[in-house]
């Protein structure tokens, strides 16, 4: 859940509802909860279904990806915003060229415009480091729904970004992550399709391969990362991986 700045709470549910496809929902300090939106109660089902997070803009708007989509057989996805009040808007849907299956919820940085991850799709297909149709993609967009991808994986520099772990942005601007999947690190009979690895991008797309998982003997780095990277604030600038006893300065 999120706390808007009209003091209640907001979130997403992945199932349940009318059509059973999830829900946001909104709940006041006081207890008080309501259902603002259900997913997929028409068919086609245009609006996607699955939501995965909620997060307030600047312009007070509540901005949000589901998991998928039934616009097509493929069950891609869609990012949307939505009033306080429950009233949704779908902002783009995914494709697969564009990207498939968003992972970990979007963010807004500090120039406005919103940045997350796909954890399909995207112009590597197929992902040589995943069973996947693509390895995954960085998107950012702007407030107004405008999408581009900022980068597509390679299995080399990383597949299925943002799986269970959100984007953040550090004090340099840049944008900072984990892909569960590929990499150059680990033996193939630890990690069939890569051990993972910590990625930063640009605004502007420039992308930076930071750290490969299992480089350290007997994987006691760790593999697979699951969770967003944390932003430290004492003494250097730190980024901490949730679950490994890694360290990374930014």
């Amino acid at each position: 859940m999120i706390q808007a700045s009209n003091g209640n709470f907001y979130g997403p549910t992945d199932d349940g509802g009318t059509a059973g496809l999830g829900v946001i929902y909104r709940i006041t300090t006081a207890g008080n909860f309501a259902v603002l939106y259900n997913f997929c109660v028409t068919s086609p089902c245009v609006d996607g279904e699955s939501p995965i997070s909620v997060v307030q803009a600047t312009n007070g708007d509540l901005y949000g990806a589901t998991y998928g989509s039934r616009t097509s057989p493929d069950d891609l996805g869609t990012i949307f915003k939505m009033s306080l009040g429950g009233k949704l808007t779908t902002l783009h849907t995914f494709n697969g060229p564009d990207g498939a299956n968003p992972g970990g919820g979007i963010v807004q940085a500090s120039n406005g415009n919103f940045y997350g991850t796909t954890t399909q799709g995207g112009s590597t297909n197929p992902c040589p480091s995943n069973l996947f149709a693509g390895c995954g993609i960085i998107f950012q967009l702007t407030q107004s729904g405008k999408l581009t991808t900022l980068h597509s994986f390679r299995g080399s520099d990383g597949a299925r970004p943002g799986e269970g772990g959100s984007l953040i942005e550090g004090a340099d601007g840049s944008l900072y992550g984990t892909a569960a999947d590929g990499g150059s690190g680990g033996p193939s009979n630890q990690c069939a399709r890569g051990c993972g690895t910590v990625f930063k991008i640009s605004s502007t797309g420039k992308f930076t391969k930071l750290y490969d998982f299992c480089s350290q003997t007997n994987c006691s780095d760790g593999a697979e990362p699951a969770e967003s990277l944390v932003l430290a604030t004492v003494g250097v600038e730190k980024l901490w991986v949730s679950g490994a006893p890694l360290l990374l300065t930014a």
